[in-house]
């Protein structure tokens, strides 16, 4: 994923240049979701009208750390979807396979709750995982 930030000025005004190739991280701290790949910048004059102006661009490559998201939403997910292969385990006189499979079900709703809760509120895009359990 990239990411560009521009800013622009009259160069009568203020006439603005890149300092160095790339960011200077020294102030940047981690963050546990994304890792900075790499980081440059443009400088792009521009005319319009009578007015020039200077534009510097600034762009991060970033890359999502998978951890989060595999260990939080896929890991349970399998997990569950395991334990209901286990129905079939289960002898036929035990009573016990509609109150196994009604326990897995309530897991996965709580589950996919969690996942909800922790994804951003979107009509356009939803999880893959709320939209497969849909079909049952």
């Amino acid at each position: 994923m990239s990411l560009t930030i521009v800013n622009a000025v009259l160069c009568q005004e203020l006439d603005i240049y890149t300092y160095a190739d790339g960011i200077n991280l020294n102030y940047f701290s981690e963050d546990g979701e994304w890792e900075i790949q790499r980081t440059w910048n443009e400088r792009a004059t521009y005319t319009e009208g009578n007015y020039e102006y200077a534009r510097v661009y600034y762009y991060f490559k970033l890359k999502r750390k998978p951890l989060y998201y595999g260990l939080n939403m896929i890991l349970p997910v399998l997990v569950t979807a395991l334990l209901t292969v286990f129905v079939f385990l289960l002898p036929a006189e035990s009573g016990e396979k509609i109150g196994y499979c009604l326990t897995v079900l309530l897991a996965f709703m709580v589950i996919l709750t969690l996942i909800a809760a922790d994804l951003p509120t979107t009509a356009a895009n939803t999880s893959l995982l709320g939209r497969n359990s849909l079909r049952f």
